[in-house]
């Protein structure tokens, strides 16, 4: 969204070099970006779909998901989106990896509630903030956030070996 600025090319970093890991496992993703169509109404943008192999041209789709962004991004629907999707998967293990600012609209009870329905459909929601509101990221489980300044050195260190084991990882 809009609020990300600067920071929209780390998450596009984040993304682009998670892409790339969980390719090499046997683990099936998307990647799915979310905006708004300018009427607060969500907007999808897929840049890997999920029978898609990561191929160049998913990369290059990856590494340009800043030209969907916009002035918001509809959070709520896009995660509560993103549960669906993923609940009717077929799948033993099923996250959804949000990377965000967490500059979250709505209330409170919105994302407690987002929680609790995950939560129910077997789906646990992962978050990676990039210099994110603390206040919303409390009411995920799973969720770390990483300094602007120091993101590049701790993506890969003790925030997403922090995040892995709270999803019962290694």
């Amino acid at each position: 969204s809009g609020s990300m600025g600067k920071r929209k090319w780390s998450a596009i970093e984040v993304a682009v070099n998670l892409s790339q890991i969980i390719s090499r496992t046997s683990a099936e993703f998307s990647v799915t970006a979310f905006t708004d169509d300018n009427n607060s109404n969500l907007s999808l943008f897929k840049a890997k779909s999920w029978d898609e192999s990561l191929t160049v041209k998913a990369k290059e789709r990856i590494a340009n998901l800043h030209t969907s962004s916009c002035n918001s991004t509809p959070d709520y629907f896009a995660m509560r989106w993103g549960v669906q999707d993923l609940a009717n998967r077929d799948a033993f293990k099923k996250v959804l990896l949000i990377i965000t600012d967490a500059q979250f609209y709505g209330n409170t009870k919105q994302y407690e509630y987002l929680q609790k329905l995950a939560d129910s459909l077997n789906v646990k929601i992962a978050i990676i903030g990039i210099d994110a509101r603390l206040d919303k990221l409390k009411h995920f489980k799973n969720a770390v956030n990483l300094s602007f300044d120091e993101q590049k050195n701790e993506i890969f260190g003790t925030a997403l070996s922090k995040l892995i084991s709270s999803l019962g990882g290694r």
